[in-house]
């Protein structure tokens, strides 16, 4: 299985998958070296998301309020609220992410980096993914 993904400039490597916690959660460490990179805002409506700074600095933003979260701080987002998050600061960061129950992360991401590297329009390649792995990104049609 495929336990590595190069997404627009963040790695994202598997720590634990659906199948080792018999769907419980999926855990992830993201590392990211340039500032503002990060996904838009979007939600999830069977997962919550947990986030773990490992090091470096990341900008939340959580039904529109802005956190600065730095090494050792740790956010939960739960299901069905608007959220996303870019890298900050001046130094490389390092983050877990993890989501409960699993959902399939890892094909979500699968998706996101063959879609990176095919150069189709990222707007229209992302309804599919989003329905089939409950990611919405907020600005689309059907993320109400």
């Amino acid at each position: 299985m495929h336990t590595d993904f190069e997404i627009l400039g963040i790695h994202i490597r598997i720590l634990a998958n659906g199948v080792q916690t018999s769907k419980k959660y999926e855990m992830f460490e993201i590392t990211a070296e340039k500032v503002g990179l990060g996904p838009g805002l979007h939600f999830h409506r069977q997962m919550q998301e947990l986030f773990y700074i490992v090091s470096g600095q990341v900008v939340f933003t959580i039904d529109n309020k802005k956190i600065v979260a730095k090494s050792g701080d740790h956010l939960i987002v739960p299901k069905g609220v608007h959220h996303g998050w870019n890298t900050y600061g001046n130094d490389p960061i390092k983050m877990i992410i993890t989501f409960s129950p699993a959902k399939n992360q890892i094909g979500y991401y699968q998706g996101l980096e063959a879609l990176s590297r095919s150069g189709r329009s990222w707007h229209e390649a992302i309804i599919p993914l989003s329905e089939q792995f409950d990611n919405f990104p907020v600005d689309l049609p059907h993320a109400k």
